[in-house]
């Protein structure tokens, strides 16, 4: 099996096998472990803040790769962005509001795009709120031109620097959310990237991984300090060595599924834990209930997913 295939079927598009594969373990992360210790409890969670900074990187680069590299006008991209999730991410922040997470504030900023502006940003959502700006930012940075042909780099490179200053003095004057200094150049290096730099060099991405946990050890021993960062990009050079030697060991129409409803589960999962761990009577909550719980989360978000692009197909024009 070619980690690199594409299923070019009409309900998942041509995807990247890889890059699916790595969607899954994000999201399960997410999901299944950094969110659902505000639920149960998870022991050692706070002490893995690393990882999901190392997790989150890596959505923003596949984010970044999968919508930099698309040849089409400037108002279709927009148009395909917005259809793609802004009702879904409306209904979720409303539904957050029910729940009690948001009040009417965060809902309007989280789908106007304005959240990371006015820090701190909002639960979860943010992360979507935060792509809103990234696509608006897009045709800026993007290396595609409609021709399909390629534009200057260098010029496109000023450009994303000075993008980064200004949202740096944005967030020195207290306006912007830290997660954006952190994000966006992920964001970036995706849009950057080729499908070979992110599939072909497994053995490097390890050995990249392996010499980030020697590095952050032998701070540790000679400072008696832990660096975050380090160990954040060894978990992402770790994705990226997962997500290309995992395929070919099969499973490759589960991991399609998975990361088919991703985006699904991960605006709606806190909603849909609130209904079974928010509930009036007492549940005893042991492993089988948690695990019928994080099942559910990604059996509704793939028949949500489906049947929100039957909804598209049927009732907006596709761009």
């Amino acid at each position: 099996m070619e980690v690199v295939a594409r299923n070019s079927s009409p309900k998942y598009g041509k995807r990247i096998l890889s890059f699916d594969c790595i969607r899954c373990i994000c999201v399960f992360w997410v999901i299944a472990f950094w969110h659902l210790g505000d639920y149960v409890e998870i022991r050692g969670r706070d002490s893995l803040e690393y990882v999901t900074i190392g997790v989150l990187g890596m959505f923003s680069v596949l984010s970044g790769y999968l919508v930099g590299h698309k040849n089409v006008s400037i108002m279709n991209f927009y148009l395909a962005r917005l259809k793609r999730f802004l009702i879904p991410l409306f209904i979720a922040a409303f539904l957050f509001r029910l729940s009690g997470y948001y009040v009417i504030e965060n809902v309007f900023l989280v789908v106007s795009g304005l959240d990371m502006f006015f820090p701190p940003a909002s639960m979860t959502l943010w992360y979507f709120s935060m792509l809103i700006v990234l696509y608006a930012l897009t045709p800026l940075l993007s290396i595609e031109s409609k021709n399909g042909t390629k534009v200057i780099i260098i010029e496109r490179t000023i450009i994303a620097i000075i993008i980064y200053l200004v949202f740096f003095v944005l967030y020195w004057l207290g306006h912007l959310d830290v997660r954006m200094l952190i994000y966006y150049p992920c964001y970036v290096l995706g849009i950057y990237s080729s499908v070979e730099y992110l599939t072909k060099y497994q053995i490097f991405y390890l050995l990249g991984a392996i010499g980030c946990v020697f590095v952050d050890l032998l701070i540790g021993q000679i400072f008696f300090i832990s660096i975050m960062w380090i160990r954040a990009f060894g978990v992402f050079l770790l994705l990226l060595f997962l997500g290309n030697i995992l395929p070919k060991l099969g499973g490759g129409y589960l991991y399609r599924k998975i990361a088919y409803a991703s985006m699904f589960a991960y605006i709606f999962h806190r909603p849909l834990y609130y209904l079974m761990f928010k509930m009036p009577f007492p549940i005893c909550y042991d492993k089988i209930y948690i695990l019928g719980c994080i099942l559910v989360v990604f059996i509704v978000s793939y028949y949500l997913q489906r049947y929100y692009d039957k909804f598209l197909g049927l009732f907006i024009r596709k761009t």
